[in-house]
């Protein structure tokens, strides 16, 4: 009877072996990275179908679809820094005045993008009327005109006329 480790050794079996597994390794992770990858293309595909959604309710003013669309959007993909500035545009015209509803959406636009002006002005738009969060309205309105912001121009000289 012999054992493994009696006799010449062959270490050609293992080899093809090692290769086998290596190949095995290497077609686990092509398969897994296409599947991120096509994971990632039908997240996209589906933010692009809610965005063509919220602008044709927003052509229409259906606002309530328009802000399902946009829910949609941002549970799809909570980086997307335009679906949260248009989300609190949206809840501003639902409500057909500014609302407290407008306050998060944004202030995740300007954390994922600190240069969106209209966000700045808008945000302290929201901090000024609703809140009646003057300071932190200046400093929004400040950041929008650094960003070269016209209408928030206006809006903090009538702050500071307050």
């Amino acid at each position: 009877m012999r054992h493994r480790c009696d006799g010449p050794h062959d270490l050609s079996g293992l080899l093809v072996e090692g290769k086998r597994e290596r190949r095995a390794v290497s077609l686990r992770q092509e398969r897994w990275a296409h599947y991120i990858a096509l994971k990632k293309d039908l997240a996209a595909s589906l933010m692009q179908k809610r965005w063509a959604h919220y602008l044709a309710w927003k052509k229409e003013k259906k606002w309530p679809e328009a802000i399902a669309a946009l829910r949609r959007c941002v549970a799809l993909d909570a980086n997307h820094s335009d679906a949260w500035f248009w989300l609190g545009w949206a809840l501003t015209r639902r409500d057909g005045k500014r609302s407290e509803a407008s306050y998060e959406p944004y202030t995740r636009c300007i954390a994922l993008d600190p240069k969106h002006a209209i966000a700045h002005n808008n945000l302290a738009l929201v901090l000024d009327d609703v809140r009646k969060d003057y300071d932190g309205a200046e400093l929004h309105y400040r950041k929008a005109v650094e960003l070269n912001n016209t209408m928030a121009c206006r809006n903090l000289s009538f702050l500071l006329e307050k």
